[in-house]
């Protein structure tokens, strides 16, 4: 049987976000253990937020830590813990770590430890050529809102980097 060679890199796919759950760890001395680990093994800078807060708290923050990581305290009915939460290219370093066997899984107590969001893009490098035909395109999309809809307003955004593309009309 040939076995398949496929990659997240092969096929262009990035890590955008990676969330743990760790089922049983709720206090705060327990979450800093884990914030020591990122800091010294892996290098990451660290912050803490309660689940339905939207302030947090620094934990570590070290100017040469290039990535983050979130610890969200949960305590729900059905389930108290926390969640580990990596967006962007920290998701993509920490998978990396991961693929790198560079992560010590002992420290998460591994019987109540999930992996509960994995989230990857398509990533497809674009030309200059592309990147105005992308303009064309919302210019035209633009055009045709305000033709069909007179009392119109919109929202254009556009970042070819991230390939994020945004229209948003607000109708009056």
């Amino acid at each position: 049987m040939k076995q398949n060679k496929l990659t997240f890199d092969t096929e262009n796919l990035v890590v955008h976000w990676l969330e743990i759950s760790i089922e049983g760890i709720y206090d705060l001395e327990e979450i800093q253990v884990l914030a020591n680990f990122f800091d010294k093994r892996l290098e990451f800078n660290s912050t803490f937020r309660k689940s339905g807060n939207r302030s947090s708290q620094s934990l570590i923050s070290c100017p040469a830590n290039k990535f983050n990581v979130l610890f969200v305290q949960n305590c729900l009915k059905y389930w108290s813990g926390i969640k580990l939460i990596f967006s962007g290219e920290n998701g993509a370093h920490f998978y990396k770590l991961v693929q790198e066997k560079k992560v010590d899984w002992e420290i998460f107590k591994l019987g109540s430890l999930s992996l509960s969001r994995f989230d990857v893009y398509y990533f497809e490098k674009i030309n200059d050529s592309d990147e105005s035909s992308v303009k064309y395109f919302l210019q035209d999309c633009v055009k045709n809102l305000e033709e069909k809809r007179k009392n119109i307003s919109y929202s254009l955004s556009y970042r070819i980097l991230f390939e994020t593309i945004t229209i948003q009309p607000i109708v009056f």
